[in-house]
C-alpha cells in the first residue's frame, strides 16, 4: 500500500499532513517529552524540512530547555514552524506557498524568517 501512495504522490496526487502527520513526513520525529532520547524515523517524504505544527501556541506548552533541543535539526535539514490555521502548499518541493490566517517561520538556514498568507519562500 505505501508502494502506490508513493507512486500516486509522485505522478501528482496531492499529499497532505496536519499536525502530528505534518512532522511524520521529515527525516525524523524528536520526542517533545523525552528530548534527551532520539526521536523517531520520519517517512522521508520531505528529507530537509522539519516540521514544527502549532508554532504559534508551542512555546506555552513545552519548557523553554526543550525547545532548544527541538530547534537543533541535523545538517542541511530546514525547521519549519507553521502557526495553526495555516498551511505551505508546494508543486516542485522547492518553493513553497503560505496559505492561511497565521505566518510560516522559517528558523533556520536561508531565508529564516516569518511568512504570512499569499507569500511564496524557497525551502
Amino acid at each position: 500500500m505505501w508502494e502506490a501512495i508513493i507512486a500516486s504522490w509522485k505522478s501528482g496526487t496531492s499529499l497532505a499532513g496536519c499536525s502530528a502527520g505534518a512532522m511524520a513526513f521529515g527525516p525524523d520525529i524528536p520526542h517533545f517529552r523525552k528530548m534527551k532520547e532520539s526521536g523517531e524515523i520520519g517517512l522521508g517524504l520531505l528529507p530537509n524540512i522539519r516540521v514544527v505544527p502549532h508554532y504559534n501556541k508551542f512555546f506555552k506548552w513545552i519548557p523553554e530547555s526543550a525547545v532548544q533541543l527541538f530547534l537543533k535539526a541535523p545538517e542541511g535539514v530546514r525547521i519549519v514552524g507553521i502557526d495553526e490555521g495555516t498551511a505551505i502548499v508546494t508543486n516542485n518541493l522547492k518553493v513553497w506557498s503560505i496559505y492561511g490566517d497565521g505566518f510560516a517561520h522559517l528558523l533556520n538556514g536561508k531565508n529564516t524568517g516569518k511568512y504570512e498568507s499569499g507569500s511564496e519562500v524557497e525551502i
